[in-house]
């Protein structure tokens, strides 16, 4: 098992390599500040990814997809709190936005 798990952040760091985006790891104060923020555990393969990769910098792989740093991470109430619902529709997850 940890054989695959370094090859999968291995070919993510190529992956990363390859599309010229920078890689900036987190440390294990951060990680455990997020833990203690959110009161949660994070697995052992998140947590290995944040110390070795740590999201994509704002930047898109393969122009399609980003990577979201630790610091990027948040619950789903802070990252929607001015979301009022799709203009133009009737309900909350389309909403008239007023």
């Amino acid at each position: 098992m940890e054989k695959s798990k370094n090859s999968n952040l291995e070919l993510l760091k190529k992956n990363f390599e390859e599309n010229c985006v920078e890689i900036f790891p987190s440390n294990i104060d951060e990680i455990e500040a997020f833990q203690k923020k959110y009161d949660v555990e994070i697995s052992e393969d998140l947590y290995d990814y944040y110390l070795e990769i740590n999201g994509s910098g704002n930047d898109t792989l393969n122009n399609l997809y980003e990577f979201y740093s630790i610091s990027n991470t948040k619950k789903i109430n802070e990252e929607l709190i001015n979301f009022r619902g799709i203009p133009g529709s009737g309900s909350k997850l389309g909403g008239n936005v007023k």
